[in-house]
């Protein structure tokens, strides 16, 4: 009998420097006892237990320890490192765990994620090639933050002796599910030196702008370098599992990326 996990995460950081301005942060805090209550529900749909991990002891260590490592980082990208952490605390209680933003709901089909994927046979998440990629200008593209992301990650792997494919790929941690097996293919906290290297390296074109290194510590990026540094480290869950449209296409998670998604998710039950 397999011991599961489903748990999400919310903390407001520490100095306040690239969190707590997001628009929708404000939202989570209000409508987080909507959240647990909505994932809480999914967990015993799929026979998991859930937790809901929030400010305190554990995150207070963590971001100590982040930014005593690596003092270039922002709140954001901590908060964003916090999530892999917590995914390998619990699987060292859990066999199997499923990980979900708070900005993600059950959709309108309700489907048991752990009776739907090998978890064993690598990361589950949501990855693919922007259709879009190659019909927007440069300027647009070098400040969107897939193709940022990608380029970082791929760079990485490059100056550290790898050979990664050429496609564009988005990685999404929207939903994430793992064991200790496919975790620990990873060997993610071994590879996060890069961050050093990240922050040290000169990314040209989609470093001259405004943004300058937004989105360039995130674990999004960190799951990227480790899969372009691996072989088949993730299992693709695909669109239904991390769908960013709200209206009914047979999804199973709705990814309410938008404040106005948001708004309609935390009012509406999609499950039928």
């Amino acid at each position: 009998m397999f011991k599961r996990l489903c748990f999400s995460y919310l903390v407001s950081g520490k100095t306040g420097f690239g969190s707590t301005a997001h628009f929708k942060i404000p939202h989570y805090f209000k409508n987080v006892d909507s959240i647990k209550k909505r994932h809480k529900k999914y967990a015993d749909f799929c026979g998991a237990e859930y937790k809901f991990v929030t400010d305190g002891e554990q995150f207070e260590s963590f971001f100590l320890m982040m930014t005593s490592k690596y003092p270039f980082l922002r709140d954001f990208d901590v908060i964003s490192n916090f999530k892999p952490y917590l995914i390998n605390e619990f699987l060292k209680d859990y066999d199997e765990v499923l990980y979900l933003d708070v900005d993600i709901f059950p959709g309108y089909i309700q489907k048991n994620f752990f009776q739907s994927f090998n978890l064993d046979d690598g990361v589950a998440l949501c990855f693919r090639q922007p259709k879009w990629i190659n019909e927007i200008n440069e300027d647009k593209l070098r400040i969107n933050p897939i193709f940022r992301k990608w380029f970082v990650s791929k760079t990485m792997a490059e100056q550290n002796g790898f050979s990664p494919h050429s496609d564009i790929v988005n990685y999404n941690t929207g939903v994430v599910g793992a064991t200790k097996t496919s975790f620990n293919r990873l060997n993610y906290f071994e590879n996060l030196d890069v961050l050093k290297m990240i922050n040290e390296t000169d990314f040209g074109m989609i470093q001259n702008t405004e943004k300058k290194k937004k989105h360039f510590f995130s674990c999004e990026v960190m799951f990227q370098y480790c899969d372009l540094r691996g072989n088949n480290l993730f299992t693709d869950i695909g669109d239904k599992w991390n769908c960013f449209k709200d209206y009914d296409c047979g999804q199973y998670f709705i990814h309410a990326s938008s404040k106005e998604m948001y708004a309609r998710a935390t009012n509406t039950n999609y499950s039928h």
